[in-house]
């Protein structure tokens, strides 16, 4: 007999209520969770962190969650940005609990990479007041330090094509000059093992450097206050070497064929020197000559202004005399054969009358005894009557003299054949002298 079915209600379906209450559940969960997550970002709740607020010049673009570190160290992240009433960026650090924070800690921004991204650094100090509870420390005005973005940044639309301009201008510099590029190049390696010497030398007086330091940045300092003074410079002189710029091409040649007219103007200026010293003796000729100008100006003047008064004369003479010329022309040319042998003759009686002239005394005293010999067989008056009143001394030449051999003699006594002028009446008759005399003449 079949078993009669039974048909049986399920009973492990779960109330919609109880359904409802676990959905909650879980949705609660995990908006608590999602929370707990983002506020973990921010750091975990109910930590005691450290609080500081950073003043800065310029921050750059520091964002909230940057980090923090100290000594390459992350001890914290950025909170908020904010500008205050001066114009400064105010920037809240969240720090880690008890770390401490000297008031003369130096802050700096950085690069975190090559995107963009920053970090703030921090350089404690030895101060005993802590500001991490809460205090400022204030950023000096070079703690923002730029980095590869930064410089690339600079790079704009206008830049690029200058430097475009730049580039192009230097590879037409550089064009047919390989030779030379490469002779730079092997002279600046040569240089560079001297260049490694001196920047040993240089740390190796870290003394000498730090009194280098304040002079490099004295000479900075003039720089930085005179910068509106040279920007304003730029203007000028881009306006000056426009006209290079235009004129490129014809400069070039010219450049090209100095090296030609620089030897060529190197040799004209070696072959000007004796010119110019021709000139400059001129001018010192001159300038003598110039300065008894104004006195003989005036004496020219007089004598022009007396020139008429005689002038007449003059004329009258000069036309009484020309009929004449001929003639004393004729005369000068019949003469000027016989000049050229009388000149020669003069030139050659010269010297003797000039001799003659130095002994023109001793030819007196020769006269004057001549005169004497003349009066022989006369009246006379010698010391021992007529009979004296000639003498006639012969002074025979010495051995020596005859074999033209130095004197051998007892050197007791010296002829001297060739007295000095005007000196014979002064000697002794037979002008016979000390040998050590003769010697010291």
């Amino acid at each position: 007999m079949r078993r009669a079915s039974r048909h049986h209600r399920r009973t492990d379906t779960e109330a919609p209520t109880r359904v409802a209450i676990r959905g909650l559940l879980v949705g609660a969960a995990l908006i608590a969770a999602l929370y707990l997550a983002m506020s973990l970002f921010n750091g975990v709740p109910g930590r005691g962190y450290g609080h500081v607020d950073v003043s800065f010049k310029d921050a750059g673009n520091i964002k909230k969650h940057d980090g923090v570190r100290i000594r390459g160290v992350r001890v914290g992240q950025v909170e908020t940005t904010d500008v205050d009433d001066a114009g400064r960026v105010v920037v809240s650090l969240q720090l880690e609990p008890g770390l401490a924070i000297p008031s003369d800690t130096k802050v700096a921004v950085r690069a975190n990479g090559l995107l963009g991204a920053r970090f703030i650094d921090l350089s404690p100090g030895k101060a005993s007041d802590d500001v991490s509870g809460g205090g400022t420390l204030r950023a000096g005005d070079d703690a923002l330090t730029f980095g590869v973005p930064d410089a690339l940044d600079t790079f704009d639309k206008e830049t690029r094509g200058a430097l475009a301009v730049a580039v192009g201008g230097l590879g037409q510099g550089l064009l047919g000059r390989g030779t030379q590029v490469n002779q730079t190049v092997e002279d600046v390696a040569r240089e560079i093992p001297g260049a490694i010497a001196f920047l040993d030398t240089q740390l190796t007086a870290p003394a000498a450097n730090r009194a280098l330091v304040p002079s490099l940045r004295s000479g900075v300092d003039a720089l930085d206050a005179s910068r509106n003074e040279l920007a304003a410079l730029l203007a000028p002189t881009d306006r000056a070497l426009q006209p290079f710029i235009d004129r490129r091409e014809p400069l070039q040649r010219t450049l090209t064929d100095a090296p030609s007219s620089l030897v060529a103007l190197g040799a004209a200026t070696r072959e000007g020197r004796p010119l110019l010293a021709a000139l400059r003796a001129l001018s010192v000729s001159a300038e003598k000559t110039l300065a008894g100008a104004p006195a003989g100006l005036r004496q020219a003047r007089a004598l022009l202004k007396e020139a008429p008064a005689s002038l007449g004369p003059a004329g009258m003479l000069l036309r009484a005399v020309d009929p004449t010329v001929p003639e004393v022309l004729k005369t000068t040319g019949a003469l000027k054969p016989v000049l050229t042998p009388l000149r020669a003759g003069l030139d050659s009686a010269i010297p003797t009358v000039v001799t003659l002239g130095r002994y023109g005394c001793d030819l007196k005293s020769w006269t004057t005894g001549w005169r004497s010999m003349t009066s022989w067989g006369g009246t006379g008056s010698g010391p021992a009557g007529p009979a004296a009143a000639f003498r006639l001394l012969l002074i025979p030449p010495s051995p020596a003299e005859l074999l033209g051999t130095s004197d051998q003699s007892s050197g007791l006594t010296y002829k001297d054949p060739y007295a000095a002028p005007c000196s014979y009446p002064s000697t002794t008759h037979l002008n016979l002298v000390p040998t050590t005399k003769a010697r010291n003449r």
